[in-house]
């Protein structure tokens, strides 16, 4: 995006399987800065799309904001999280949390409730 912007948006995409039914699952994506360092893992609002022979895709997914915005350089982890989609986090279905307009941010992810894998952490590192 343009370098104007106090944010970044990137696309992150992977594959599921062993999974019988799709119908019952989501894909949540997790960004833990690392350069600067960040509170947390934090979720990307817009579970992935799942298509029938597994592949999935999370667009778009951010990071930075007008108080911390991202710059050249900045390292990130990310992580992709596999849940039922009757997961909860607190006692609150992980639905309901992504509809609010509070920044959801997650010292460890195995606290999510419902919680089937998780993915391999990814490095990146921001560049034009």
């Amino acid at each position: 995006n343009p370098t104007t912007e106090p944010f970044c948006l990137f696309h992150v995409q992977g594959n599921l399987g062993g999974i019988d039914s799709l119908l019952n699952y989501q894909v949540y994506v997790f960004v833990f800065p690392v350069n600067p360092h960040g509170n947390g893992w934090y979720l990307q609002k817009t579970p992935a799309s799942i298509n029938s022979d597994g592949s999935w895709a999370q667009s778009p997914a951010y990071l930075g904001n007008t108080t911390f915005p991202a710059k050249i350089g900045d390292t990130l982890m990310i992580r992709a999280v596999l849940v039922r989609v009757d997961a909860t986090l607190n006692d609150i279905q992980l639905d309901e949390l992504v509809q609010s307009n509070d920044l959801l941010v997650l010292p460890d992810v195995t606290a999510i409730v419902g919680l089937v894998a998780i993915s391999d952490t990814v490095s990146l590192t921001l560049s034009k």
